[in-house]
């Protein structure tokens, strides 16, 4: 009988479990860094963008801004000129110091004007011709009181200077703008002319 070789022993191998298939990641291009300037001057264009846009959607605000205030202002002030002793006395002597004929019948009669057409103003109501009135007013009074208040002996541009400090000249520069530009938003008169067409031209 031939002889058979000796078989080393075979160590045990252990069970080595499945490992499951990995996906192929694709390569991810390196991002540049952005410096944060980028981002600051681009939040600051977003900020101005922002201030942008909320301007030109108000743009329709400051006409009537301008109306409702100074019509209050008139009627208001012509409501204390009319029922408050004190400012009864007040509008007397400046009728009188500034020259106007017939100071005592003037002075309820301007201040009736200024309430009734003050409150017309700030309703937006025959915005136009109320403005107009008060504009008068003002010019009145600019010219026969008013302009006695600024100094003698000023050059011109500190005579105009002065004149331009004057309220009431802030005053009537406001009045004009809206008898120019009419009662805009929130205004009665705006109602009135889509109801009668033909008021366009006088309102």
């Amino acid at each position: 009988m031939p002889h058979v070789p000796h078989v080393p022993h075979v160590p045990h191998v252990p069970h080595v479990p499945h490992v499951p298939h990995v996906p192929h990641v694709p390569h991810v291009p390196h991002v540049p860094h952005v410096p944060s300037a980028f981002f600051i001057r681009g939040n600051r264009m977003n900020f101005i963008d922002r201030v942008s846009r909320l301007r030109q959607s108000l743009h329709w605000l400051p006409l009537p801004l301008a109306r409702i205030n100074v019509g209050l202002f008139f009627s208001i002030s012509g409501y204390n000129k009319l029922f408050v002793s004190a400012n009864q006395t007040a509008m007397l002597e400046t009728m009188r110091h500034a020259g106007i004929p017939f100071p005592e019948f003037n002075a309820v009669f301007v201040a009736l004007l200024e309430f009734i057409f003050g409150a017309l103003l700030a309703l937006g109501l025959l915005t136009r011709p109320a403005a107009l009135i008060l504009l008068a007013i003002v010019a009145v009074a600019t010219f026969t009181d008013g302009i006695h208040k600024i100094p003698v002996g000023l050059g011109p541009l500190d005579w105009y200077d002065w004149f331009l400090y004057l309220p009431e000249v802030l005053y009537g520069l406001l009045l004009f703008w809206i008898w120019c530009a009419g009662s805009g938003r929130f205004g009665a008169d705006q109602s009135m002319t889509k109801r009668w067409p033909s008021l366009q031209r006088l309102l």
